[in-house]
């Protein structure tokens, strides 16, 4: 790019961010502005879609609409703010925003009702819905995603994640680090994972795990009804503390074995048991009313 053409874009983007009023309210906004990919962006709006998106420019696009009412907006180089309150807010229609965000740019949305969608940031994500979907990936650094009726998908995440849903699946491949996940209705599925610290609890959730878990770490899984099946590598070590009323453990591809009680143990509730899987290695508690628990090998056939 030469010295005319570089003057004349700068010259244009001083110009279009010195016009934009740093506080506004309109039903549409199409514009695009210098920002920092140290800053912060938070969305919200009450029915709707938002989608946010990452590139490679010190840049932040942002194309909003509304049928609902008009949307307040705050912009600088290290934050943009985006909802639509609630005075004067019509009872139909929907809104949406579609925000393109520096890569490492911090992400904050919440929805009552509609999607999220994120993906590319790099970066803490804060994501929010009362009803509806929510679908992420590449969040790095802490995570938190909740939902109280809505499927929840993410991908690539590091650092620490937590995800709570009250009543919907959860699907998440490839994540390290720390992972916490609270899901009391549904189905939480775990592909490629290699994961320093894991808790899980559910009220009648199902856990399919697939990965590793640090032998260093913490891991728990409390559940009252829901199944538990755990598909680790061939080799994987890991001694496991099985608490249970009703519940079984299937040692399916793994031979295991049953570890006698130590001093300490003795007196313990009888329903405890703790069992060693390839000689012993990372330590999982288990506590579940009358769920199972299956030990698979990754990539093994399912047994019928």
């Amino acid at each position: 790019m030469n010295a005319i053409a570089l003057f004349s874009r700068a010259w244009t983007a001083a110009a279009i961010l010195a016009a934009m009023p740093l506080h506004a309210q309109s039903r549409g906004i199409d514009t695009t502005f210098a920002f920092n990919k140290s800053g912060e962006v938070n969305l919200s709006l009450p029915v709707g879609d938002i989608r946010v998106t990452a590139w490679a420019r010190d840049e932040v696009h942002v194309v909003a609409s509304s049928d609902l009412g008009p949307i307040s907006a705050s912009f600088s180089p290290t934050r943009v703010r985006l909802e639509i309150r609630g005075h004067g807010m019509s009872r139909t229609g929907r809104a949406r925003y579609d925000v393109t965000v520096p890569i490492g740019v911090r992400v904050s949305a919440s929805a009552a009702s509609g999607t999220i969608n994120v993906s590319g940031t790099r970066s803490s994500l804060q994501l929010t819905t009362a009803s509806g979907p929510i679908t992420a990936s590449d969040g790095e650094g802490r995570s938190e995603i909740e939902t109280a009726a809505g499927h929840v998908t993410l991908q690539r995440f590091s650092g620490t994640t937590r995800v709570s849903a009250m009543s919907g699946s959860v699907t998440i491949s490839d994540v390290t680090g720390d992972l916490e996940l609270e899901d009391v209705h549904g189905t939480t599925r775990i592909d490629h994972a290699d994961v320093a610290n894991f808790r899980f609890e559910a009220v009648a959730g199902s856990l399919d795990f697939s990965g590793k878990l640090a032998a260093s770490g913490k891991h728990s899984v409390e559940t009252l009804s829901g199944g538990i099946t755990f598909r680790f590598p061939a080799d994987f070590g890991a001694t496991l503390e099985l608490e249970s009323l009703r519940g079984v453990l299937e040692p399916g591809d793994f031979p295991i074995t049953l570890r006698p009680a130590s001093g300490t143990d003795r007196g313990r509730s009888s329903d405890r048991q703790e069992y060693s899987l390839n000689g012993g290695g990372a330590r999982i508690a288990i506590n579940t009313f009358s769920g199972s628990v299956a030990l698979r090998k990754i990539g093994a056939p399912e047994k019928r």
